[in-house]
């Protein structure tokens, strides 16, 4: 098969999802740009690291710049109700959030690598 017609499948790992468990997504928009937020209610492996359940939110700003953020949901309470704890966070301390403003006592959510 030549490049322009592979569709990356001979890479791709098959996993089984647990049972009555399914990730979940939406799409929002964070201080004006453009936000995806996808949760994975279960334990998963990234760069051979365990992360609990959790929220991954990735931003593109106008420009095409994107940032991505963990924020693990120990309680696994689902993309709603984890979504809405965060984005109250966010919301209140936009600038903490991007570690702009260099306080050590933000509450916000770190990424939990």
């Amino acid at each position: 098969m030549d490049e322009s017609q592979d569709n990356g499948s001979e890479y791709a790992e098959v996993v089984r999802l647990p049972v009555g468990r399914r990730p979940e997504s939406r799409t929002t928009e964070i201080e004006g740009e453009e936000a995806t937020v996808i949760y994975l209610p279960w334990r998963h492996e990234v760069d051979g690291e365990t992360r609990p359940a959790g929220l991954y939110i990735l931003r593109r700003d106008a420009a095409g710049g994107e940032e991505d953020v963990f924020v693990p949901d120990r309680e696994v309470r689902g993309l709603e109700e984890a979504w809405h704890e965060i984005e109250q966070s966010i919301r209140a301390h936009p600038a903490g959030r991007r570690q702009e403003s260099g306080d050590a006592d933000d509450a916000s959510p770190q990424d939990d690598r």
